[in-house]
């Protein structure tokens, strides 16, 4: 395998020399005529470029986060000079900018802008906190209007009350300030939109994941366009876009659609550092690479890659450009530890108890990091002192085996459900899924692990052909590291193969459809289509008239099969008008008041709501009697508060006499859950709230919704 040649040039020249070979890469899109200037080279770069923005402007966002200093015209302040050095330090590519790529990444562009206005436009107000996208969402909400974390509840408000309930699902009881609670995972997301929601409001907020969906797109353009050329990477940004999975985790406060916008705007920064050999393209892939971290806790999983990459370029480096190899890796690692360093305080300072309750994980992915470098060091030493691994990496047989290895694991894998069904489920799931099973008629039984699908879940939204042209493209990625030594290739390959053997071998997920989907957005759906196109560009290059009929076909296959499956659903609107119930909710509630859930159910659900929109106390009570109420008033009227309730029935809680009570009420619809398929339908229901004040006597008298 041939050495990765690096230049340290700063001066943003192209080197004299390729950086790395190019046999093994795929020509860029543009091999007809030139265009001169720099706007050109801008609009070229943009993909590359908002990824690297976004990812600098999150350093400083996540920063004053976890110091206590969370001020909307500071973080925005701060996050532009980060933006500003960023871009300043990376600049746009080196070389000419061929006439054509400047269309493609316009077309791009285009795309990209127009998917966030559409989705924006469809958001779901997804914050009655069952799942993770409302605890999210409930969270950025709060941050909107406050400097710090954790969230007080309000519990110091009822002194003396016996039967305060504090946590609640993804709002663990904090252990650093009594009384309040620690939201749950990493915190980038929830602290960009909260800027967004104190800018222009919480219905803002909701719509402004769709940005980050945008981004993401762009950063499969940045990466596919490198790999295929720029038509085919289209392909891949327009099936991504309309696929069930982008549309539906975009449209809420979910992680997946940054990671993915970080990884893979990452990856082609990443190659463009490999191409060009230069220390401000290896700082940029660092940032944006290390920034996957900040948004997902599994973001340190897709890291080893990383590991991997740098390994095999110390070991092919030759003697005389290991100091070279040595500085650029340097660089690219100490750029990567910032975001990484950060999301560690992040998650050990801010959610201590989802840190510590994910213990085990983590230490796994420690000891693979720890195994890695071990092994590391044994490759270079014996790459470095013989020439036993030069002569593997030379033998003709290697790349044959190493394909059709993958391919005969990705051919298991997929047949899985003709002769396996996995009984391992998590046991947190053995209540929410035999209710799930009945519900569609489906045999009951907790147990069942539905992992063996996997592969065929990806079926369902993108279709066989796609799968299979995925299959074959990462197969010519393996063949062109391995045959040519190309490393660039190396990064693409090694973090789509393993990210997807990881997740199609244990899900690790509730497998209601589409929930479990989101499994495969960041790394495994985006790196599919980007080896599917892959296959196409080559079929249409190589593969004269009838291979350009094929390459034409197998496109509209990958996009139409998403397009169709999506077309049902597509203008579906989630969960609205949940937000108008909860500002009808709110504007009973005067400022003074101190909330209680005498139903701990509806408290899970709503007491994060309600402190969030609300910015008022609330807190679980069990047991609400007549007596208890009466007891939490006091104590509340003590500390200058008026104790209400909130509660989504009537039964068990202690009303006035002669009242005739109204609940706040939203007919609101989502989409259905299954378990054998995508969702194709929509389910209606209507969720209720009853507010009402509590009497001295601890009687309750229930407020009127607006307008009643």
């Amino acid at each position: 395998m041939r050495p990765l040649d690096l230049d340290l040039d700063l001066d943003g020249a192209e080197p004299d020399s390729p950086a790395g070979p190019q046999s093994g890469a795929a020509p860029q899109s543009g091999a007809g005529p030139q265009t001169a200037g720099r706007l050109a080279r801008w609009v070229v770069s943009l993909p590359d470029l908002l990824v690297l923005a976004v990812a600098a402007f999150s350093v400083p966002t996540l920063l004053l986060l976890v110091l206590g200093q969370f001020h909307t015209p500071l973080v925005l302040g701060l996050g532009a000079v980060a933006v500003v050095a960023a871009v300043a330090v990376v600049g746009f590519e080196p070389g000419e900018v061929p006439r054509r790529d400047v269309l493609w990444t316009g077309l791009a562009l285009l795309i990209a802008a127009g998917a966030s206005v559409y989705n924006g436009l469809l958001s779901a107000q997804n914050i009655v906190v069952a799942r993770d996208p409302a605890m999210y969402a409930t969270t950025a909400q709060y941050l909107a209007s406050h400097s710090s974390l954790p969230i007080p509840t309000g519990a110091a408000d009822f002194p003396g009350v016996a039967g305060l309930v504090i946590g609640s699902p993804g709002f663990q009881a904090s252990t650093s300030v009594p009384g309040a609670v620690d939201p749950q995972g990493n915190h980038l997301v929830q602290a960009l939109i909260a800027l967004v929601g104190d800018l222009l409001g919480p219905a803002a907020l909701l719509r402004s994941p769709a940005l980050l969906g945008g981004l993401a797109l762009l950063a499969v353009f940045a990466i596919a366009r490198r790999v295929a050329g720029g038509g085919p990477a289209l392909v891949a940004v327009l099936a991504l876009g309309a696929s069930m999975p982008m549309l539906h985790f975009v449209r809420a406060v979910y992680t997946e659609p940054i990671a993915l916008a970080f990884t893979f705007g990452g990856l082609s920064l990443l190659w463009r550092a490999q191409t060009h050999g230069r220390l401000r393209d290896a700082a940029g892939a660092g940032l944006v690479i290390g920034a996957v971290t900040m948004t997902r806790i599994d973001g340190y999983v897709s890291l080893l890659f990383v590991m991997v990459l740098i390994i095999t370029l110390f070991a092919t480096a030759v003697p005389g450009r290991r100091r070279v190899t040595a500085h650029w890796v340097g660089v690219l690692v100490l750029t990567a530890a910032v975001p990484i360093a950060l999301s560690a305080v992040d998650l050990r300072t801010l959610a201590p108890g989802y840190t510590s309750d994910l213990g085990s994980q983590l230490r796994q992915i420690q000891l693979a990091y720890v195994g890695l470098l071990v092994l590391g060091v044994v490759v270079v030493a014996i790459a470095w002192r013989t020439r036993l691994l030069h002569r593997v990496a030379g033998q003709r047989w290697l790349a044959p085996v190493a394909v059709g290895g993958m391919l005969a694991v990705f051919a298991v894998l997929a047949s899985r459900p003709w002769w396996l069904q996995t009984q391992d489920q998590d046991p947190q799931f053995a209540v929410s899924l035999p209710k799930l099973q009945h519900n569609l008629g489906l045999p009951v039984d907790g147990t069942r692990g539905y992992d063996e699908l996997s592969v065929s879940w990806l079926s369902w939204y993108y279709g066989w052909p796609m799968l299979v042209l995925a299959a074959a493209g990462l197969g010519l990625m393996l063949w062109r590291l391995l045959r040519r030594g190309d490393l660039r290739w190396l990064p693409v390959v090694v973090l789509t193969v393993s990210v997807a053997l990881l997740y199609f071998v244990e899900v690790s997920i509730s497998p209601d459809q589409i929930w479990a989907v989101r499994r495969f957005l960041p790394v495994v759906i985006p790196g599919a289509l980007v080896a599917a196109v892959l296959v196409i560009s080559v079929l249409w290059r190589r593969g004269g008239l009838a291979g350009r009929l094929l390459s034409g076909a197998l496109g509209v296959v990958v996009v139409a099969v998403p397009v169709s499956v999506s077309s049902e659903l597509a203008n579906v609107r989630e969960y609205v008008p949940q937000l108008a119930q909860l500002q009808g909710v709110c504007a009973a509630l005067p400022a003074d008041a101190a909330v209680l859930f005498p139903d701990l159910l509806a408290g899970q659900e709503y007491a994060p709501t309600i402190r969030a929109y609300c910015n008022v106390p609330a807190v679980q009570l069990d047991g609400a009697t007549p007596e208890t109420l009466a007891k939490a008033g006091a104590a509340a009227a003590s500390r200058g508060r008026v104790t209400w309730v909130v509660a989504t029935r009537l039964e068990g809680l202690p009303l006035a006499p002669g009242q005739q009570p109204l609940p706040f009420s939203a007919d609101v619809t989502k989409w259905n859950e299954r378990l054998l398929g995508p969702p194709v339908a929509v389910s209606a229901y209507t969720t209720t709230l009853y507010v009402g004040q509590v009497g001295p006597d601890g009687l309750v008298m229930l407020a009127d919704p607006p307008g009643a």
